[in-house]
């Protein structure tokens, strides 16, 4: 963990993998002080000014919020307890949400294009794989999330002329839109 804040990028770099490697071998979901510790350096890594180092936070995070696989061998039992698993899943991390949310706003608002693009693929897969829990938070989250995306929008097309640049930024950014607004509908009528 503490290689993750090294001047160095390629101890950095090799940090992020080492944390990736532990997570595919060993459940480490289930110590909380260690997952609180590894999300921390993970989400300061996530405006890393390395792109291999961003490349695999994203990862780790892919990793980290999936549920884990189900122990057991039938196709029928994995079906039965896979929204089990998620919803589990969830609860663990819930705790964890307005901090990976800060750090995913962090990313997405930062100056650097390609910090903004990895921000909005953080935000992407905490969205589809922590929906619920995202779901429930209050309305604020809603409308910092609107302004960051028209700040975002605002940033781009500022200092921007390249239409490929353009439009793959917009690609990502609209994945992010479409996938809150799934939620934001999700939410009860009440709360809107």
């Amino acid at each position: 963990i503490a290689q993750c804040r090294h001047y160095n990028e390629k101890v950095r770099l090799n940090a992020v993998q080492g944390m990736l490697e532990i997570l595919q071998s060993h459940d480490v979901k289930r110590t909380g002080k260690s997952l609180s510790d590894i999300l921390q350096c993970l989400l300061e890594a996530l405006v890393d000014s390395s792109t291999r180092v961003r490349k695999a936070v994203l990862q780790v995070l892919a990793v980290l919020l999936k549920p884990a696989p189900p122990l057991s061998k039938g196709a029928k039992a994995h079906k039965e307890t896979k929204p089990l698993q998620h919803l589990q899943q969830q609860a663990k991390l819930k705790p964890f949400v307005p901090l990976l949310l800060v750090h995913a706003f962090k990313a997405m608002t930062h100056l650097n294009q390609g910090v903004s693009i990895d921000g909005i693929q953080a935000l992407s897969v905490m969205l589809s794989e922590l929906g619920q829990a995202i779901c429930e938070q209050d309305d604020a989250f809603f409308r910092r999330l609107i302004q960051n995306f028209n700040a975002i929008l605002t940033q781009l097309f500022a200092e921007t002329t390249n239409v490929e640049v353009r439009s793959k930024f917009v690609e990502k950014l609209v994945g992010g839109i479409e996938a809150a607004l799934v939620l934001f509908r999700r939410r009860s009528p009440e709360r809107r």
